[in-house]
Order: structure tokens, then sequence, then C-alpha cells
């Protein structure tokens, strides 16, 4: 803080003001008996009365220093100094202040440089909407935080943002000196969209949902909105066109504006749905650099379409309403037929790898070109052996019918499932479909099947489990890289795991069911479809360590066996021969020179005789009923056990390296204790955890060196627990089942 003590002058100059006087006075006279015009006297009398008035402020001023306050007797008259207090500067908002902010409890300053574990991620709930942009980055909204103005300068260098404005896209390039700058684009209220830049803001005609958006070219990106699509462009000036599409019929909505990106430009249209009333686009339109493309009856497209699939070589697979609810599969061949055919040749080539993923990875990479790719692969077909022919055989039936990824309908009725933002598509067809098997062309239906058609990857047949989870209409399907995630109603989140589903969010959090995206330091990011927590965004972050309490074991029973520990502390089993677990890795011990202990020596049970005594000296007692502390000082204090954490014995009392108290004194339980300077209580229960916590007696409870928590139970058991939360990366593997 500092203080600004100002004094005031209680009396005014009275020689400034008797120059005044004076002035007015002379040039009174001289208006009066000088030959000069009366106009210019006074003019000239003016000026000096202002010249002399200036001066005899700037007197004023320099004479008015501050004067050191002198105390008065309480009863004696005085005016009081003006004290202004200015705080200091509040420092700037910051990602891990943020999270504090929200609970405290948080054990770390500054985000890790190595990420945790999925299951040991930190999940955080923070009160402020989140989005991350196309380079990765994460942008939170936050009214304690500056405008986005302010980021514009330093965006570059950060990985989290936190601003006011609600950020819905950025768009990333070079500046003329190779300096990498965004062009943050805000929702405003009422939904509208500006773009804001170095010059200003500048408010977009429609309300576009950058969500979907695909971007054409190095300097523009496509947009839908409600009736089209709008291209922005960004550099020197924002510049923004807009283009509707045809409605298939005026009198009813148009639908979802879809996009794909293809060879020539960006395709976008609106597919139809009787359910929701939606009447589709006529046909499409192909936004290209230079400008547009309509794509209907006149240049031999359909008049209605349900989905595009652009193929590698320019090709574009059309789904499109048939009769009847019926679906019809087309293929419209390219512009121009230029076709890699090296790369063709290397496909065909893999097609015929030892390793059958290569083989199958080669086959999908080659469905995905179209009609130009057939004359090349006619012309090496008879080349190839056996399986590599009977492959190509298998992407050569497109010429008689366009197949999707080499599966055809068995009857030709398909619905969509799920659609994403990024323009990925689920289709159910309840009657299946045939596949046809590569080595010997037999073809078996999967029944019902559902197909899966992303941008940049083969049309594929999603796995029976997966199968499944859909059949049970899941709340939400969402897709990224080689990633699914399936949300429900009771497990909420579920990542696909190949042959299973993972819940991804702990109970608490599974209300948080939409997923978001993954930034790239690997935070998962999560909303709700509950009204009830909009503004509030779910975060799975690998680099803060989870504040909930945590205590894994390893639970070691030696069936046959004894366990232990040695002289040096390391906990120790036997069957045979016997180890000791030093560190990461199990040591041979040699029993002629160190022994594994068993059992500590008999005492006589003493009621007064201290439970531990810690480093400093000082001694703890009871542990049934109360903790009793006695310090090297003398001090003392006694805290009675809440009832839910007494116990009828025995008793064992450690302290680990964080100076958490761990108490034993019932089988089945351990509780964790915090001391706390409260004159009422000197601690307080942190934690209880009873999973994998032995329900037997304990022989003896220690802190190994390596500063795990060590029961040895029963003839036989072994119980090792992390008291940080956390298993170290070199001990992982060896106890696979600590929970």
């Amino acid at each position: 803080m500092r203080n600004f003590v100002l004094n005031f002058p209680s009396t005014p100059n009275f020689a400034a003001l008797s120059l005044i006087h004076t002035a007015h006075y002379n040039s009174t006279t001289m208006r009066g008996n000088s030959s000069i015009t009366g106009d210019s006297v006074w003019f000239i009398a003016r000026f000096l009365l202002l010249v002399i008035v200036g001066a005899a402020v700037v007197l004023w001023i320099l004479r008015s220093e501050p004067e050191p306050v002198a105390k008065q007797p309480a009863t004696a008259p005085t005016t009081a100094p003006v004290v202004l207090t200015i705080p200091p500067p509040a420092p700037p908002l910051t990602y891990v202040g943020l999270i504090q902010e929200i609970d405290p409890k948080f054990p770390t300053t500054r985000p890790r440089d190595t990420p945790l574990s999925m299951s040991d991620a930190a999940q955080v709930v923070i009160p402020a909407d989140a989005w991350v942009c196309s380079r990765g980055d994460l942008w939170i909204r936050h009214a304690d935080a500056p405008a986005v103005e302010a980021l514009l300068h330093e965006s570059q260098k950060d990985q989290i943002h936190l601003t006011r404005d609600a950020v819905v896209f950025v768009d990333w390039r070079s500046d003329a000196e190779g300096a990498l700058r965004a062009t943050p684009v805000v929702s405003v209220e009422g939904g509208d969209c500006e773009v804001v830049t170095h010059s200003g803001r500048k408010r977009l005609s429609h309300r576009y949902d950058f969500a979907r958006a695909q971007q054409l070219g190095d300097r523009s990106i496509v947009a839908p909105f409600e009736n089209g699509v709008g291209v922005i462009s960004f550099g020197e000036s924002v510049v923004e066109a807009v283009h509707l599409l045809p409605p298939f019929d005026s009198s009813k909505p148009l639908g979802l504006v879809r996009l794909a990106v293809d060879r020539r430009g960006v395709l976008a249209w609106a597919s139809p749905d009787a359910r929701l009333g939606f009447a589709g686009s006529r046909g499409a339109i192909r936004i290209l650099a230079n400008g547009v493309e309509a794509l209907d009856a006149g240049a031999d497209w359909p008049e209605s379409i349900i989905h595009l699939v652009p193929l590698l070589d320019g090709s574009v697979l059309q789904i499109v309403p048939g009769t009847e609810d019926t679906i019809d599969i087309r293929l419209q061949p390219p512009v121009d037929w230029n076709i890699d055919e090296a790369k063709i040749n290397a496909l065909v080539a893999q097609l015929s790898d030892l390793h059958p993923r290569k083989r199958e990875a080669a086959q999908a990479e080659l469905s995905r070109f179209g009609v130009s790719a057939w004359p090349v692969l006619e012309k090496l077909l008879d080349d190839q052996p056996p399986e590599a022919r009977s492959r190509i055989e298998l992407l050569l039936q497109n010429r008689i019918k366009p197949t999707l990824g080499g599966m055809t309908l068995v009857v030709q009725k398909m619905t969509i499932a799920s659609q994403q933002s990024d323009g990925s598509i689920i289709f159910h067809a309840p009657a299946g479909v045939w596949v046809s098997n590569p080595l010997t062309l037999d073809r078996q239906v999967i029944n019902p099947a559902w197909i899966s058609i992303r941008p940049g990857r083969a049309i594929e047949l999603l796995p029976p489990v997966f199968a499944k989870e859909l059949d049970r209409a899941p709340r939400g399907v969402a897709s990224f890289l080689d990633e699914w995630i399936i949300s429900t109603q009771h497990d909420g989140p579920q990542r696909f795991m190949g042959n299973h589903f993972m819940p991804l969010l702990r109970k608490a959090h599974r209300a948080f069911d939409v997923f978001q995206a993954v930034d790239r330091r690997g935070r998962w990011v999560f909303k709700s479809s509950d009204l009830k927590l909009a503004g509030q965004t779910l975060l799975i972050d690998h680099t803060l360590d989870d504040p909930t309490p945590r205590l894994p074991v390893w639970s070691i029973n030696v069936v046959g066996g004894s366990t232990g520990w040695v002289a040096e502390g390391w906990p120790a089993r036997k069957r045979g021969g016997a180890w000791s677990l030093r560190g990461t890795e199990w040591a041979t011990i040699d029993e002629a020179k160190t022994p594994m202990i068993e059992s500590l020596p008999d005492q006589p049970a003493d009621p007064d005789a201290p439970i531990f005594t810690s480093a400093d000296g000082a001694q703890y007692f009871d542990g049934l009923k109360s903790i009793r502390l006695k310090k090297p000082d003398g001090t003392a204090r006694d805290w009675p056990l809440p009832a839910k954490a007494t116990g009828a014995g025995p008793v064992w009392l450690v302290e680990d390296r964080q100076g958490k108290l761990f108490l034993f004194n019932q089988p089945g339980r351990l509780l964790r204790l915090a001391a706390r300077d409260d004159a009422n209580e000197s601690f307080k229960i942190e934690a209880t955890f009873t999973r994998d916590i032995p329900n037997v007696a304990v022989r003896r409870m220690w802190i190994d060196p390596a500063g795990r928590l060590v029961l040895v139970h029963a003839a036989n058991g072994l119980s090792i627990c992390f008291p940080t939360g956390e298993v170290p990366q070199g001990i992982r593997k060896k106890c696979l089942h600590a929970r």
C-alpha cells in the first residue's frame, strides 16, 4: 500500500493578488492617457493580465509544498488531511490461480511438465465456458480476465488464454515478420459474432456456427449459418462473402447446413429430415477460392442429398434419397482425371505385405479413391498374387454398383444415427450389410450394421461391442483422431478401448456428458447437456494432481511363504528364497548376513508408552479413543477422536514425508490426519481409506526408505501403500492391480 497525504494551504497568495490588481490599474491608465487607440490598449492590457495571472498561479503551486502534519489535541479544531490509499494492482488472472481459487486444496502451484495418467489426472469443474481452437490452445471465459484485445500480442506464446470475451474461433497466421498472430472471433450479446483485430472489431452479418467451419485455402474459412454459408477471409482486413443454399421446398425449413472439403474446395448442402420437417437444399454448392459453383441437376448432380463423401481422386460418393424411404448410393466422377499413379502402385504393393494389418490398411486407403483409380487398378490386377488380386477385384466392384467402402446394403435403407461437428456421421443399417472375405470372396451379413464415415478416413464398420452400446441409444457420440466417446445416462462419457468402454469421469461429474475437445497439452474438455450447468466446464487435466485423497495399495499375498522386512526398512517376502523391494526392484536377500525380520520383539503392554515418536521428539499416545500429543517443550494437547474414528486396536501411527499422520486402530481402515492450529482441535481427519486395507491384525506398519507406507499382516500378507496418491512409473508395471 502507498499512502499519499495532500495538505492544501489555508490562505491565498496575497502577493499574487496584488500584482493582478496593479496590472488592472495600469491598463486602465493607459487607456485614458496614451495616444494609442483604445482598442489596441485594451488588447495589450488583456494579454499582460493573462501572463501575470499565469505566473501567479505557477508561483502559488510551487510554494504549496506538503508540510508535515502536526499532532494536535483531540479538542483542538483542525482540518484533517485528505488521505488517498492506492491499492497495488491485482496480479493477472492465471489458469493455476483460477484452479486454486476454485479449490485451494490443489497441491501444486504450476502445471506438471510430465503428464499424469488418466486415472491420476485432476477432474475440476470451472465456473466458466472453455473452448479449444485449431492450434490446440485452451480459451477460458472469465469475468475478471482482460478483453481479448489485450491478448493479441502475447497469444502465440501461451497455450491457455483467459479473457472476458466468449471466443468461438481463432484464425492463426504469420505476419510480415514471420510471427504467428491470432485473430479471434467472439460471440457478443444476442448471439452475433465479431472479428477482433489490432485495428478494431468487425461485426459479421450472420450468426455462424464456427464449431463446424472448414478451411478454404490459406486465408479463408467457410462457416455455415441457418440458410447458407459465409466465406470469411482474414488478413490486413476482414472480408465476408455470403452464399445462400437454394431450398428444395421454400415452404419448409432448410435444415442443418453441412460441409465437406474436397480436392477443389468446400462442398455445402443441407440434408432432408422428414421427422423434423426439414426440406434440405436443392443440390449443393461448391465454394471455390475464386467463386461458387452450383451443383444441381444442370451439373448432373442429384436434387436432394443426404450425405457427401469426397474421395482422394476428386470423385464424390453421394448418398441420396430413393423411393419409399430407401436410399441410393451414387458416384460422381471428378472434373479432372489427374491421379497419383505412384501412390496407387505403392498401395497395391502393400496389399501383399507380410503383416495383415498393413494389408488391411492398404485396402482401406485404396477404397478412398474413386473413378479415376479404376484404370490403374485394372492394369495392375493380373500381376498380383492371389490375395492382392482378390482385394483389387473387390475394389473394382464399384464399377458395377458403388459400395460403402466395400460394404453393400442388404436392404437399401439406412438412417442417420449421429452427426458430429467435424463432419463425421454414423449411419444405422437395420437390415445389415454384405461384407466380402478378401481371401475367398465369400460374403457374410453383419446385422445390424453401424457404419462410420469420417473426414480423411476410410468408411468403416463399427465393431460389435461399439454397436451394442449404440443399440442402447446413448445421449451422444463424439470422435477425434482415433478416439470414440459415447455418453450414457448411467456412466456418463465413456472412452472406446477397442474391446470395451471405460468411463472417463467420476460419479460426481458424470452430468458433464458432452465431449468438446482435447487441447494440445492433453486436457479433455466436457460440457453438460443439463441447462442447470450452463456456463460451467469440466476439465480432465493431466498436468494437475487430483486433490481427492487417494491411497493406491499394492496387495501381495505370498502363498506358502511369509512376509516381513529387513533391517534397513525395506519390505520383504520369502518363499524358498527371500527378496526385499529396494526402490523399484526386488533384490535377493543374503539371509546369512541380513535375515528377513517377520515380527517385532515381544514387549509388555504399557498404556502409558507412546505409540509414535516423531523425528523432532514429539510423542503421541493412545490412538484408540484420542490422540494425545506431548511436544519436546513440555506442552501437551489431547484430541478426542470422533466416534467414527475410534477403534479397538491394535494401534499403529506413522508420519509420512509430507507430515501427514496415518492411524491404523481397527482392521480394514486407515485414517489420514493433519495437524491444525485451532486451539480447540489439534488434528483433523483428512481422509478415511478402506479399499484394500488389510482387514486383519497388522504385525507392523512403517514408512520405508522410499516413502511408502507398508503394512505386514497375517502370516503372509504385505500391503504397500503410496501416500502421495501416485504409483511411481518404475514400479507401476509390477503392481498393475494396485488401486
